[in-house]
């Protein structure tokens, strides 16, 4: 076993011996080193032992060196002289064994072994100190004891920074030192290893193979959560909903950040060097920044939870602030313990935070609430088994099997956690779509209200109008053509002796007028707007009209008339067709009787029936004008006129009700 000796010479240490007593002294020395198996470095460098020499034949493809090695952990920056006089340990230190601890990120890590090449050409070796190590410097000591810094010789392979060249003349023996400093991060993990010059892509590929199936489970969870943004992303454009484009910011820096793991797992590039040591919590952090957007949109915090909406204002602006410290620690190279602490305290942050959210739901009865308790509760409980995994080392499963990696149980929880807040999003859009809907469905009755009200207003106006008209019509010009009509009867009597065919006409006119005008009225006046009203006075005329004639008139109505309302305009039309219909069955028929049969179903069915000589519809002549005048008129009423020649003539009038 080697031990470190005092460094000052034998003689200084017995002052008052002769040179003859010294050199006795010397000789009692290394015959007591001799006979005890004490290894003596004459040059003060404690010797490491043959016994932890590596035999390039034993190197097979690849060979972990840590049984042969010897390690030491120090603040202290070592020189190439003084890295050899370190009293190294048979083992791993505790700081590095298990992972690196927080006080060895910033601290100098040194290892020693011993190569032999007993093989009688040159051999290219590389060293390969463990995952993640931005700083290795090799050092060849000489037969003499000096110490030589060996070339940072890379092999040619794609991720080569964690790799360092030995070479080693034909049969030479030598001692290898190792200065190596982690990156600032928790995930350097040191395990030496040794590998031939043409075995550094096998083994690159056989030692990210390790944990192949932690790295396609990563794949497969950001091509989900990619799956969400896409959904979440149209769903924004579609709705223009801010809460969909933070949902998708907060989904993809994630995601981003599970694929680059995926991606850069064990592999010693600049990039990943940066991931694992200041990137990685960097998007962390900016996704709990629109983590936090996204609450207050989702909730609407600001009108329905003020509490938690300060809350969640107060926690981005933390947010950022812990950013900005981070990122001045770490690029001003402040120790890590600081770099630490901020990230921890985070972390805590945000559990407490998602146990805030958890408390909430389940003492407020709000819906949205519940879906964003759910996901917490789910990123909760996953990310503290996680944990409890990656401390403890729990093996809760075969060797191998991706239940047993920390990692997966942290993704899940995150996926499940996002699909909770989608359902959220899903349940809030559709609630909020079917309010829109209620909304415009109560804005378009109350417009049609609006409009049916005017529409009111305005057919009121118009039959006030009406009976302004009629009643002005009835009181000025009935009474005028009233008083012309007896005038002219006077007149008439008067000149019993001697009449005037004049007078006769006078007398003859005004009483058309006066029929007419009050049939003008009776059409005009809103009393009269009744399908009672409309047959009855229809009856009246046509008896009336063919009363003074020798042609008899019979009216067939039915028993049981139903209350229809039958607008002015209508009865107007229907009244002046049937009107000019008994004119032309007087003027031309040349009949003895005329029926009018009324029948209501969906309709007002009117016949008009004579037994004259019949009209013939192709050689119609001087009333051709009043047919179409009628027809028209029907079309006005949404109706249909039709007449025919039948025993007479048959007029068929349909006005719907």
């Amino acid at each position: 076993m080697t031990k470190k000796l005092p460094h000052k010479p034998l003689a200084a240490c017995y002052p008052n011996a002769t040179p003859a007593e010294n050199g006795k002294i010397i000789w009692f020395v290394l015959c007591l080193a001799f006979f005890s198996g004490i290894s003596i470095n004459i040059s003060g460098q404690p010797a490491l032992p043959d016994s932890a020499e590596i035999k390039i034949s034993q190197v097979q493809r690849h060979q972990f060196i840590t049984a042969k090695s010897r390690f030491f952990v120090a603040k202290e920056n070592y020189d190439a002289q003084g890295i050899a006089k370190i009293a190294y340990k048979d083992s791993l230190p505790l700081s590095v064994k298990n992972g690196i601890s927080t006080g060895a990120v910033d601290e100098n890590i040194y290892l020693a072994f011993r190569l032999h090449n007993d093989a009688d050409t040159s051999v290219q070796l590389y060293f390969f100190p463990g995952i993640y190590y931005n700083k290795i410097d090799l050092f060849k000591q000489d037969s003499a004891g000096n110490l030589h810094t060996i070339s940072a010789k890379l092999p040619d392979v794609k991720d080569s920074l964690g790799y360092r060249g030995i070479e080693l003349l034909p049969g030479e023996r030598c001692a290898i030192y190792a200065h190596i400093k982690s990156i600032r991060s928790h995930t350097s993990i040191l395990r030496p290893a040794l590998m031939h010059s043409n075995d550094v892509a096998s083994w690159r590929l056989s030692f990210r193979n390790v944990e192949s199936d932690i790295r396609v489970f990563s794949y497969v969870i950001a091509g989900m959560l990619l799956m969400m943004i896409f959904y979440a992303f149209i769903n924004y454009v579609q709705t223009s909903q801010p809460q969909f484009i933070f949902y998708s910011l907060y989904a993809f820096l994630l995601g981003s950040l599970f694929f680059l793991y995926a991606q850069n797992n064990r592999t010693t590039t600049s990039f990943n060097y940066f991931l694992e040591s200041y990137l990685d919590f960097s998007l962390q952090l900016a996704a709990h920044f629109f983590y936090f957007l996204f609450v207050q949109h989702f909730l609407d915090t600001p009108g329905r939870f003020p509490l938690l909406n300060k809350l969640l204002s107060y926690s981005r602006w933390l947010v950022i602030i812990c950013f900005a410290v981070y990122s001045y620690c770490y690029f001003a190279g402040l120790p890590f313990s600081i770099l630490n602490t901020f990230e921890n305290f985070s972390k805590y942050f945000l559990i407490g935070f998602g146990i805030i959210i958890v408390y909430a739901g389940l003492i407020k009865k709000d819906k949205l609430l519940k879906y964003l308790m759910l996901g917490n509760v789910f990123l909760i409980l996953l990310s503290l088994f996680s944990l409890l995994i990656a401390v403890l080392g729990w093996r809760l499963f075969p060797t191998g099997s991706l239940l047993n990696r920390s990692l997966a149980y942290y993704e899940t929880g995150v996926v499940l956690e996002l699909v909770f807040f989608l359902a959220g999003l899903i349940y809030k859009n559709r609630k909020e779509l079917i309010t829109r809907t209620a909304e415009r469905e109560k804005l378009k009755s109350e417009n049609e209200r609006k409009e049916l009200e005017k529409q009111v207003a305005i057919l009121q106006a118009q039959q006030e109008e009406r009976n302004r008209i009629s009643t002005d019509m009835h009181d000025e010009l009935g009474s005028g053509m009233t008083a012309i009509r007896l005038m002219s009867e006077l007149a008439k009597e008067k000149l019993k002796s001697n009449p005037l065919p004049e007078i006769d006409k006078i007398s003859s006119s005004a009483n058309d007028l006066l029929i007419k005008m009050n049939a003008i009225i009776w059409s005009m006046s809103p009393s009269n707007d009744s399908l009672v009203n409309l047959l009855s006075y229809i009856r009246t005329y046509a008896i009336e009209f063919f009363e003074n004639t020798p042609v008899h008139c019979s009216v067939i109505l039915p028993a049981d008339i139903p209350a229809r309302e039958v607008t002015g305009e209508k009865r107007r039309n229907t009244f002046l067709t049937i009107k000019e219909t008994l004119n032309n069955t007087l003027k031309h028929a040349k009949a003895t009787e005329v029926k009018i049969d009324v029948s209501i179903n969906e309709a007002l069915k009117i016949e008009i029936h004579d037994n004259g000589i019949g009209i013939e519809t192709g050689k119609i002549g001087p009333y051709s004008n009043g047919l179409r005048n009628m027809q028209r008129r029907m079309q006005n009423t949404g109706g249909e006129y039709k007449v025919m020649k039948k025993d007479g003539t048959l007029t068929v009038l349909l006005i719907p009700l």
